[in-house]
């Protein structure tokens, strides 16, 4: 038995599910860490389909009833609420008699929340319990469908282990979906508390794990799946009759190994209307342990207010990112903060928009999509530098150096041939001519790779082979030097001075943050397990970020010790750069959208 709960509002469906599956006679886990959710998107209809009861049949290493839900849809299209009801019906009938004919407990629901046509509704197919929270009077093996739609305010559908959810916790989930300025992300933070709650509620036989997924989506198809941090599931999502690619098949492409990986989150979007704006946000400041002050500096009436890089400009502290309007918001455009002038635009306009580095301080390297074709460009005042590709189709950007020169990669010669497999590790100087690039031979037995960052004469390169991720100090002119591989576990994330930063997965799935010295190997940095490394300043400092009550904090690690920022109640936070005076740079992410920080020492 699991614990699924279902909160239906206006604008938002929200679902939660837990990931432990056990057996009863005699009592077993069998696993903690089972996808029981299936997200589903077709023209008329979006939204989860959750179970409880049957989670594997007739082995306990038999497919998974989720993967099963997953192939009944494969190939079929442009379902609606009742028509995917009605098919999980037909296909799940004969599957539960064959469990009952065969003497095993049978009691199954499936659990369809959605929209269909901008109308939120809760169906269950089910042998033993009805929407309205009803059990039915006589149980069979055969699954009946009934539907709960949304007439009188918002309402709650838990199944599974209904007992275990106390109704003043079901009621205030009701009222916060009434609320006009219930934030998404608090929404989301109760039902994953419920779920905790709920999984200590039953210690004597437990059947529900502390950890879980909680998703939500609006009407027109745009939501967020959030995990308890450390969660290594594999999310199962359906468009249109089609199965999208799953965790473990990507990482696969790209040589890694899923078992050690673990999902923080996931956010998918529809460019169809129909979907209602998040509630305004007016966030409250959470303060950390620590004397910074938080500055908000996002662009006024922008939904998405991105920072990408901190510099100095003309001897002045400089911001650069991206924004975006709340009606586009896949349209990009560059700005520039600084405190005496406040928010410039810069004179070009990209298709995406991911990376922005000052050089020099006169001027600023960005990437973009230009005419379908990603460019590195050096903006100078109105003048705009193309960097060389080589006649490659793509290039990007990850790094700049105190010499002026860039760091990243350049792939693919045709738009079929593009992609991360042909990507080639590259360097600049500040001109935009290239000055090395690493392919064949010096790829050390990698297929492919990109500059992750630069310091000093040195490249950090993240390269991989078939079955191995290399993590490669490259001594710009020379040949690299592998430092570690994906058997160390190790992911790079930059340059602290001459030692280099990186950060492994614990058994846990958290990460720790790791240091290679030149002249010892890999050792711990000395934060907690948990706090994952982003940004490194010149003087050793490092900024990242720690799940709390299911939400990244920001935080950083000098001195031997981790110090917590202020940040924004119900958002995600994290420290992504630092400058070479000490101001710390980050963002805040919630459904509306993102908020541009400042930190300084006070």
């Amino acid at each position: 038995m699991t614990l699924n709960v279902t909160l239906a509002t206006e604008h938002r469906i929200y679902q939660s599910s837990d990931y432990m599956i056990t057996i009863s006679n005699p009592y077993e886990v069998i696993s903690t860490s089972t996808t029981k959710v299936v997200q589903f998107q077709y023209e008329e209809a979006v939204g989860f389909i959750s179970y409880t009861g049957i989670a594997r049949w007739p082995r306990r290493d038999s497919r998974d009833t989720a993967n099963r839900v997953a192939a009944w849809l494969e190939g079929k299209t442009d379902l609606t609420l009742n028509s995917l009801a009605e098919l999980i019906q037909a296909e799940a009938n004969p599957f539960i008699r064959r469990i009952a004919a065969s003497g095993s407990s049978a009691f199954h629901t499936f659990t369809i929340a959605g929209f269909e046509n901008g109308n939120p509704a809760v169906i269950l197919v089910s042998n033993y319990e009805k929407a309205d929270g009803r059990t039915l009077p006589e149980r069979s093996s055969d699954l009946t469908i009934s539907r709960k739609d949304l007439h009188n305010g918002a309402f709650v559908v838990v199944t599974g282990q209904r007992a275990a959810v106390h109704k003043d916790r079901k009621r205030q989930l009701e009222r916060l979906g009434d609320l006009d300025n219930s934030s998404p992300g608090q929404i989301r933070e109760v039902m994953s508390r419920i779920n905790l709650l709920a999984s200590r509620s039953l210690w004597r036989n437990p059947s529900v794990s502390e950890s879980c997924s909680v998703f939500s989506i609006d009407a027109a198809g745009n939501g967020v799946h959030e995990l308890t941090p450390g969660s290594r599931i594999d999310p199962i999502a359906i468009h249109n009759g089609h199965i999208l690619p799953s965790l473990k098949e990507m990482s696969e492409l790209i040589g890694l190994d899923a078992s050690t990986l673990s999902l923080g989150g996931a956010t998918f979007a529809t460019s169809r209307p129909g979907g209602a704006p998040p509630p305004a946000c007016e966030p409250s400041i959470v303060d950390g342990n620590s004397d910074y002050t938080l500055v908000d500096i996002s662009v006024p009436g922008m939904a998405e207010s991105n920072p990408l890089t901190i510099g100095r400009q003309d001897g002045n502290l400089a911001i650069a990112g991206t924004c975006s309007p709340p009606q586009n918001r896949g349209h990009y455009q560059y700005w520039i903060w600084t405190e005496s002038a406040g928010h410039g635009f810069l004179p070009v306009e990209v298709e995406n928009a991911n990376a922005a580095f000052f050089l020099e301080e006169e001027s600023l390297i960005v990437v973009g999509t230009v005419d379908g074709k990603q460019e590195v460009l050096r903006l100078n005042g109105d003048q705009i530098l193309h960097f060389d590709k080589r006649d490659r189709f793509d290039a990007s950007c990850h790094g700049v150096n105190e010499l002026g020169q860039v760091g990243g990669s350049i792939c693919g010669t045709s738009a079929q041939d593009r992609g991360q497999g042909s990507s080639r590790p590259t360097i600049w100087d500040s001109n935009g001519q290239i000055i090395d690039i690493l392919d064949g031979d010096r790829l050390q037995g990698a297929d492919w790779g990109y500059v992750q960052a630069m310091h000093g004469t040195n490249a950090l390169v993240i390269a991989y082979a078939e079955h191995d991720v290399l993590l490669m100090n490259w001594p710009i002119g020379s040949d690299p030097e592998v430092v570690s591989h994906r058997g160390g576990r190790i992911v790079g994330v930059g340059f602290s001075g001459d030692s280099i930063i990186g950060f492994a997965n614990d058994s846990n799935g958290l990460p720790v943050a790791m240091l290679l010295s030149p002249t010892e190997a890999w050792s711990r940095l000395g934060s907690e397990p948990g706090w994952l490394p982003l940004a490194i300043a010149n003087d050793g400092s490092i900024g990242g970020r720690v799940s709390q009550s299911g939400f990244l904090t920001p935080s950083i690690f000098t001195h031997g010790e981790t110090i917590s920022l202020p940040h924004y109640r119900y958002h995600h936070s994290e420290v992504g750069h630092i400058s070479s005076s000490g101001e710390i740079l980050g963002k805040a992410t919630a459904d509306h959208g993102v908020h541009a920080l400042l930190w300084r020492d006070s």
